[in-house]
């Protein structure tokens, strides 16, 4: 029987919630909070277009079963010289420097005070 090649990436490996003694892989600076299995597979379909990527939304982290909100892992076909610790590190930069854009959006559209008197 052939081993499966593909990575799993589980949401807990990015999540800056989570602390590196409970499953968080990568550093905290670089890591959005709570990401989804769904936004994760976006990001990694975007930055590695060619790669095999699929969700597995029934699967969980085995060291975490009994959380309810930690459901859920992506698999994605392995890259030829690309470690799992970078597609982490640029998948986790990738979804963190989106959120931060659409903080930083809805922001700019808010009036400031003081700004708008005649």
């Amino acid at each position: 029987m052939e081993q499966d090649k593909r990575l799993i990436i589980y949401p807990r490996y990015i999540n800056s919630a989570v602390q590196q003694v409970d499953g968080r892989r990568v550093a905290k600076q670089y890591c959005p909070h709570n990401p989804t299995i769904q936004e994760i597979s976006a990001h990694l379909k975007k930055l590695y277009p060619t790669s095999e990527v699929a969700e597995e939304p029934t699967k969980r982290y085995p060291r975490g079963a009994v959380e309810a909100f930690d459901v859920g892992r992506v698999r994605i076909s392995q890259i030829e010289n690309v470690k799992k610790a970078e597609i982490l590190k640029a998948v986790a930069s990738s979804i963190l420097n989106e959120k931060v854009g659409a903080l930083k959006a809805a922001a700019a559209k808010v009036p400031q005070k003081g700004k708008n008197k005649k």
